[in-house]
């Protein structure tokens, strides 16, 4: 069984076809050119359109002559039910499948061509295709950050709701969009900020809580094996070394993901300074435990994805540093590991997941109590 067909049974993804309408030759009573135009793989845990390949997985293009008939499908599919019974209501394209559609600066393709995001009206223009370049600075009005989150993420935000600078952050402020500057975490923690975006519309910083029970390394690996999770060598290798317990007692952590970028790295960052600068914003490293307890808890990740865990490096047999690192390939979902010397340079897209300082998920904690 290929590996599509395993995440089908598994109910993952479904595979869809907009097909030409085929011949019918009145000789043989069948059908002929029944080939598909466009396919479709469709995420149903994400509702996200994955793959979205024409003949020889090129990519649609707007000079096909059945561009137009291609839109106005995927605006039928959003009426359509699943295998599960919803609807196919998708809110984003990964955006690696419209790289042949173009679109101005500050501009949006709709079902009705494309518009500036200022003139943008769902009930108008129907759903969006694809977005043009936007920047936003300290100096956006409010109000087009408002629009702007709401046409790209899907978040319905008030203006005042809303803060660019530290300084901006109160108890009402729910989405911030500007840079991170020194202990901006524990400002995080404080005011319970809900969507935290470094830069637009790049997806945005992952907080999410973990539970981190007290287990043996074998306990570790027995769960990991029935859940039917992959190990590596040098993974396994981390679990069962004397430095990967270090906790006595079970604890909940705030785990933060981000990109090297979103720390402030504009080319490629050292393991050491990306930690050192991550310690600036109010994070800390995560124990261990934290790798195990993470891949046990994350089993949506999606394919071809990885991420890697912030934490005291673990040297294992050969004599080199590593750290744990979260994958999901064709074959399933991993416990991996990555090199992670201090002076190993990083590229400014690889994603961390540090934890939120102890004190501010301490304070937070109290705060929404």
């Amino acid at each position: 069984m290929t590996p599509i067909s395993i995440r089908i049974k598994k109910g993952e993804i479904e595979i869809l076809s907009f097909r030409k309408v085929p011949d019918i030759n009145h000789e043989t009573n069948k059908l002929e050119n029944d080939t598909p135009i466009i396919t479709i793989e469709y995420n149903l845990k994400t509702n996200t359109i994955e793959q979205m390949k024409k003949k020889d997985d090129a990519f649609l293009n707007p000079t096909d002559p059945y561009f137009n008939d291609v839109i106005d499908a995927l605006k039928q599919l959003r009426t359509m039910p699943t295998d599960k019974g919803t609807l196919h209501d998708f809110t984003k394209i990964q955006p690696s499948e419209l790289t042949k559609i173009p679109v101005r600066n500050e501009h949006v393709i709709t079902e009705r061509g494309e518009v500036h995001f200022k003139e943008y009206d769902q009930t108008i223009h129907g759903f969006i295709l694809k977005t043009g370049k936007v920047v936003i600075t300290h100096e956006t009005p409010k109000e087009d950050v408002s629009k702007l989150l709401n046409i790209i993420k899907n978040i319905d935000v008030a203006p005042d709701h809303i803060a660019r600078t530290p300084q901006e952050l109160n108890a009402s402020t729910q989405v911030y969009v500007g840079k991170l500057e020194p202990d901006i975490f524990t400002l995080f923690a404080h005011y319970r900020t809900q969507h935290i975006f470094p830069s637009f519309p790049e997806d945005g910083i992952r907080r999410e809580n973990l539970d981190i029970p007290i287990k043996t390394p074998q306990e570790w690996e027995e769960e990991l094996k029935k859940k039917n999770i992959n190990i590596s060598d040098r993974a396994r290798e981390m679990l069962y070394h004397k430095d990967f317990i270090t906790l006595k007692e079970p604890e909940t952590i705030d785990l933060v993901r981000l990109t090297v970028a979103d720390l402030g790295f504009t080319k490629n960052a050292t393991t050491q300074q990306i930690f050192d600068r991550a310690q600036e914003l109010g994070l800390e490293l995560c124990p261990p435990e934290t790798g195990p307890a993470q891949r046990l808890k994350d089993t949506n990740q999606p394919i071809y994805e990885w991420y890697r865990l912030a934490m005291k490096q673990i040297s294992v047999s050969d004599g080199y540093p590593y750290v744990f690192r979260l994958a999901r390939y064709d074959d399933g979902l991993w416990l991996d590991d990555s090199w992670a010397e201090p002076v190993f340079e990083w590229d400014p897209p690889d994603e961390f997941v540090f934890r939120l300082r102890k004190s501010s998920f301490l304070e937070e904690s109290k705060i929404g109590s």
